[in-house]
């Protein structure tokens, strides 16, 4: 970024124990309006200073901030945004990579023979197994309860698992589930400890 001579507030990364953050400081006041507006989780009557998460998305998005209203940062500072925003960028690109259609998808272990998963299904087992959390809306039909499974029965750790369904959906998923997968699978009945 080339030096200007113009800034509007500082920048500094704030390290505490297990929580890292941006401190925004002395930011002028029709700046602090823009910055509120890219970050909604800020209180609008909030005048500062300003605590944003130190993550890879907020460091993209407070890097390409400053880049309309630059800041004053340190040097180390001005390392770690990069790295955070270089950190953004890479998921981006790894992510994008998964759902391009020439995306194979490695073996899903735990299926039982014959069965697989369509290519989109598998993009999205891979989505969620990178990302650790995946919002999954697809159209009745287009196999969400296989996607459920199969990232179930093929990532270590995420067993024992509870899924919430409707109770007329229960059944329909021990069946799915058990001739897809070598899951097993348990109803509750009650809600009382049995």
């Amino acid at each position: 970024m080339a030096e200007t001579s113009r800034t509007y507030g500082v920048c500094r990364y704030v390290s505490g124990g297990t929580r890292h953050q941006w401190s925004l400081e002395g930011i002028e006041p029709h700046v602090a309006i823009r910055l509120k507006q890219l970050f909604p989780k800020i209180p609008k009557q909030s005048t500062g200073p300003f605590l944003l998460p130190a993550d890879l998305i907020t460091a993209a998005d407070l890097d390409w901030f400053m880049s309309r209203y630059p800041l004053r940062i340190s040097a180390a500072d001005r390392r770690q945004l990069e790295i955070d925003k270089t950190g953004f960028v890479e998921r981006q690109d790894h992510l994008e990579s998964i759902l391009l259609p020439t995306f194979k998808a490695g073996t899903i272990t735990g299926l039982r023979d014959g069965q697989q998963l369509r290519n989109y299904q598998a993009q999205a087992v891979e989505v969620l197994r990178y990302r650790k959390s995946l919002l999954l809306g697809d159209e009745g039909g287009l196999g969400k309860t296989f996607v459920a499974a199969a990232f179930l029965c093929s990532v270590p750790g995420t067993l024992p698992a509870a899924v919430v369904c409707d109770a007329h959906m229960q059944i329909q998923w021990l069946e799915k589930v058990t001739g897809f997968t070598h899951l097993r699978v348990h109803c509750i009945k009650k809600t009382s400890p049995y």
